[in-house]
């Protein structure tokens, strides 16, 4: 049964399937490509990677989205040359080359989280976004640093509201220390901005309690944005 499993799977992950579409051709079997290559992860087969790395350069975008996703669930550190030669070589769609990132910090976060960092300074603003954004998904600690050194450039090219969403992504008190500290001491649009992405736990009591001390500032009204993005419980009498 297993060797039938797996020569089904290695058939299905080269499988094309080109059918007629209004102005030429579109590719049917995406789904079961991907679909096979999680099969084959899923069952340890020993080929697996190969037919990964294969995929990785699979002309369809979701089938090379989901190898970056089936790497990381492999979860072998041989898996980490291919994703970074995929990085370092680019993608027609970001969103493979942020999914590759994260696959990398999955797999190995003491030797990836310095790479991905480095792809904060990237020429290409939407490789600066997707990396930050794999950094905050990760929730790796020492992500923090690399995002935080970005933010004074992220805020000169428009993107530091990606900075600050990556910064509160990370779930870990240091992050949130430093929105919140962004939010007491920062002028208005740059504490408005903190207030705006630390609000992704506005279900967060404890950290609520916290964003409410931080508002309270003299110099900058913030009641109207905090009680936008921090609404009052239900029943509350605020």
């Amino acid at each position: 049964m297993a060797a039938a499993t797996a020569d089904l799977y290695l058939t299905g992950v080269c499988t094309q399937q080109l059918e007629p579409v209004w102005g030429g051709q579109q590719d049917t079997a995406m789904t079961l490509r991907s679909a096979c290559g999680r099969g084959l992860v899923s069952m340890r087969h020993p080929d697996a990677l190969l037919y990964l790395a294969d995929a990785l350069a699979d002309p369809e975008a979701p089938v090379r989205l989901s190898a970056a996703q089936s790497l990381a669930y492999h979860g072998a550190e041989t898996g980490l040359p291919v994703l970074r030669l995929k990085v370092l070589s680019g993608d027609t769609e970001v969103q493979v080359l942020g999914e590759c990132m994260l696959a990398m910090l999955r797999i190995d976060t003491a030797s990836s989280v310095a790479f991905v960092g480095q792809q904060l300074q990237h020429v290409a603003p939407e490789r600066r976004e997707v990396a930050a954004l794999a950094l905050g998904e990760s929730r790796v600690e020492d992500a923090l640093a690399h995002l935080v050194g970005w933010l004074p450039e992220a805020r000169s090219t428009g993107q530091a509201e990606a900075a600050l969403l990556s910064i509160a992504m990370l779930r870990n008190d240091a992050a949130m220390s430093f929105l919140l500290d962004q939010i007491a001491s920062q002028p208005g649009p740059e504490a408005r901005e903190a207030l705006t992405a630390i609000g992704i736990h506005q279900r967060d009591a404890t950290l609520r309690e916290r964003v409410e001390e931080a508002a309270q500032r003299a110099e900058v009204d913030l009641s109207r944005d905090l009680e936008a993005i921090f609404p009052p419980p239900a029943g509350s009498s605020q």
